[in-house]
Parts: C-alpha cells; sequence; structure tokens
C-alpha cells in the first residue's frame, strides 16, 4: 500500500505539471509572437558565442537540452571556459544529452569534462530540439524546432520562457542518468533501478549495451534470487532490502508520460 501511495503521489505531481504546462502553451499561443515581434528575435551568427557567454556569466542556473555537438553555440572556447568557471563558482548547469554521444570516444571526453566541472547530465534517445534557459529569464533556442539549419533565437517574452523552463524540467525528470563505465560496479543494481524506473527490456538492453535475452535472463534470476513471483514483487523487495538508489524514491516515473 505504501508503493501504491507513493505512485499515487507521484502521478498527481505529474497532472499538475502537465496542467501548468498546457496553461502556459495556451497563454503562448494566443500571444501571438512572430519573427518580427521583440521578444522572440534571430541572433547573428558571429554575435552567438559571446550573447550564450554573457548569459551563462550572469545565470545561477542553466539548463541546456542538446540535439548534437558537432555543432552549436555551446561549442565555443569562451562559452566552455565561462560555464565551467561559474560551477566552479557555485552555479548549477543541468544538460540532456542525445545518447548518440556514448557512441564516440570524443562524445565521451566532452561528457566526462563537463561531468567533473560540476555539471548535472542526463540523456535522452532523441532531443526533440536544442535550446538553453538561463535561469528563467531569458533563453537561446533554435529557429527551426529539431533543426539547427536556420540558427537560433533569442527568447525574452515570460511566458514563452516559463513555457521552455517547464518543458525542459519534465524532460529532465524523465531522462536517464548518463552511465559511466567506471561506475559500473554492481550489474545487478543497476538493471533494478531501470526496472524501477518502468523501462522496457528492450530500452535496457539498449541502454545497457545487452542482448535481450541477457537481460530476461538477468530479470528472472533476481526473481528467483529475492523470491519474486511478478516484476512488481522483484522492485518492492529490492526495496524492502535498500537494493534501490536513493535517488529514485523522489524522481518521477517515465511511465506516467
Amino acid at each position: 500500500m505504501r508503493l501504491i501511495d507513493e505512485e499515487w503521489e507521484r502521478l498527481d505531481d505529474h497532472r499538475r505539471d502537465l496542467s501548468e504546462m498546457r496553461r502556459l502553451a495556451l497563454s503562448l499561443r494566443t500571444a501571438g509572437l512572430d519573427d518580427d515581434r521583440s521578444g522572440w528575435q534571430r541572433i547573428p551568427d558571429d554575435r552567438l558565442p559571446a550573447t550564450m557567454a554573457h548569459f551563462v556569466e550572469s545565470a545561477e542556473l542553466t539548463r541546456s537540452l542538446v540535439m548534437t555537438l558537432d555543432t552549436g553555440p555551446g561549442l565555443d572556447e569562451s562559452a566552455i571556459r565561462t560555464g565551467q568557471r561559474r560551477m566552479s563558482e557555485g552555479a548549477r548547469q543541468r544538460c540532456i544529452y542525445p545518447s548518440a554521444v556514448l557512441e564516440s570516444a570524443a562524445g565521451q571526453r566532452w561528457i566526462h569534462s563537463w561531468r567533473l566541472a560540476g555539471e548535472e547530465q542526463r540523456m535522452l534517445a532523441d532531443p526533440p530540439t536544442e535550446f538553453a534557459v538561463f535561469d528563467e529569464r531569458v533563453a537561446v533556442i533554435a529557429a527551426d524546432w529539431g533543426s539547427l539549419e536556420r540558427g537560433y533565437r533569442l527568447v525574452e517574452h515570460p511566458t514563452a520562457v516559463a513555457t521552455l523552463a517547464h518543458y525542459f524540467d519534465a524532460l529532465y525528470a524523465a531522462a536517464l542518468p548518463i552511465p559511466f563505465e567506471s561506475e559500473r560496479v554492481d550489474d545487478n543494481r543497476q538493471l533494478l533501478e531501470l526496472l524501477a524506473l518502468g523501462m522496457k527490456d528492450e530500452s535496457i538492453a539498449r541502454y545497457l549495451g545487452w542482448s535481450l535475452r541477457t537481460v530476461r535472463r538477468r530479470v528472472a534470476t533476481l526473481m528467483d534470487g529475492l523470491g519474486a513471483q511478478t516484476r512488481f514483487q522483484l522492485g518492492a523487495a529490492a526495496q524492502r532490502q535498500g537494493l534501490l538508489g536513493e535517488g529514485l524514491r523522489d524522481r518521477p516515473h517515465p511511465g506516467t508520460r
């Protein structure tokens, strides 16, 4: 009953988040923003790195949704130095990366260096677009949703900025932590945590780099070892025995999206 009550509370929290996002989206739609409005200006390409560095310098929390590490203002050396220095001074930076960053050595080095600098990181299979929100004052977003070909726009309209901030937070809550090889000290615990997040066997296999058969065999072994007849019982038994990470109790369930 306690587990059911906790899940019910998470559903209520998620409904409230969705309701707020719907309200903001409807307000944004009726605001009638277009390319000529002052709250939605295109940033010239040659001014983009300096603009990003300026906002990072003044922000206490930067939220970044990244589509690719092949291009973008975040690759500028001055922006990198500013971001890492600001984190050393106590500012926070949260970033959602595409899972493809794990497929190259350069991508792994990038996320590892930012993680060492203090960045809070998650990943999605395919981030829907690219933007950054600085506190909740201003945002920079790809001019075309899901494409970087036409550059970026500066968003100053309060409703639009609030919408992007809420959207990022919802994505971040449901996204996955980025796995690092040096931290994979307990495969069983990691498997249990992914099951607790509601991931399907196929997604777990891709995430861990295992075969689907291996995932199902390991789940069956865990169920047998913990005396569980169902996966729900497996989760309850794992929680009773302290086999799940503390952070999982506070995270929204991706399956409630």
